[in-house]
């Protein structure tokens, strides 16, 4: 899990530190949330933003169910079209 989250380098030294021996799995599991909670800062950040202009989030939620409506209804008429139940 540590090389999804953390630098291929640090992940490589804790793999071979940990290989070698002397490195617990709690050091591990340490660097590991530390990587996690670094990796997804930028995450947090944007939750805080949007959870402060719920009104921009609605909107965008909107806009989107606009568009996928419109998708979805030429999809689901060629495909009436294609099996006869046009």
């Amino acid at each position: 899990m540590l090389k999804l989250v953390a630098p291929a380098k640090a992940a490589k030294d804790f793999e071979d530190r940990l290989r070698a021996g002397g490195l617990g799995y709690g050091d591990l599991k340490k660097a590991l949330f530390e990587h996690y909670w670094n990796y997804f800062a930028g995450a947090r950040t944007k939750r805080v933003e949007l959870a402060a202009n719920l009104d921009y989030v609605k909107q965008v939620l909107r806009d989107g169910t606009v568009k996928a409506r419109a998708v979805a209804q030429q999809v689901l008429k060629r495909a009436k079209a294609a099996s006869g139940l046009d």
